[in-house]
């Protein structure tokens, strides 16, 4: 999804920048980087890590290979920081294999010894000063069913401890269809903090009105209150 090619022209998908050289990848991010800054932009929500072309990924991959994914991420990520922005490498744990598009309905990964085989390796290795996305993705051994934006087995133990990522953790959107078929927005963000997220990401408004209103505010006085403790 691009919110300015209006403005600047699109870019090339990501499968076909997959044939590219890193160098020629970073390059693109980096151009694109420093348009986006002197527009006042400050964060990309790029690259796309996911290792395989599933449902609701599709061309936004750069290869079912993980080392194609690895090495052209890494260097979009890297081309981001040099122009200026903040990258985000989406969608822990890997959303490239999904069964389902989370858009619509929680997808579900293979289990979590495989994606530490596959999908794990480019979130292994984004650089220094990048953020990482959670995606609402069910895996098998791990999550118990529920999205592993929403789970802290998912976001601290596995992304924080046993990798070691220590950068800002943002959700997906939290009114997806994914988290939406389990709990409301306000319910979602509190799961998502405890799971240990530092952003939430809420990009289209489900509770229509003054609703939706109360409910942000609901989210709002609760963070301020004593009921999370970081």
């Amino acid at each position: 999804m691009q919110r300015f090619g209006v403005l600047l022209g699109a870019l090339p998908s990501a499968a076909e920048m997959g044939s590219w050289s890193a160098d020629e990848v970073r390059n693109l991010a980096r151009e694109r980087a420093a348009a986006l800054a002197a527009l006042g932009v400050t964060v990309n929500l790029a690259p796309v890590v996911d290792v395989g072309s599933g449902p609701g990924i599709g061309t936004r991959s750069f290869s079912d290979d993980p080392v194609v994914v690895t090495t052209h991420g890494v260097a979009f990520a890297e081309g981001v920081l040099e122009g200026g922005l903040v990258p985000v490498a989406k969608h822990f744990p890997g959303h490239g294999r999904a069964n389902a598009d989370s858009h619509t309905e929680l997808a579900t990964t293979p289990g979590l010894e495989e994606l530490r085989m596959v999908d794990l390796l480019p979130f292994g290795l984004v650089p220094e000063g990048s953020a990482v996305m959670v995606g609402h993705l069910a895996v098998p051994g791990l999550t118990d069913g529920v999205p592993a934006s929403l789970s802290a087995t998912a976001v601290t133990g596995i992304l924080r401890d046993e990798m070691g990522f220590d950068g800002v953790v943002v959700t997906d959107d939290l009114s997806m269809g994914a988290v939406a078929q389990l709990v409301d927005v306000p319910s979602a963000a509190r799961l998502a903090l405890i799971a240990g997220a530092d952003l939430l990401m809420v990009g289209t408004a489900r509770e229509r009105g003054s609703g939706g209103l109360e409910s942000g505010r609901g989210v709002g006085r609760w963070i301020a209150g004593p009921a999370l403790v970081r």
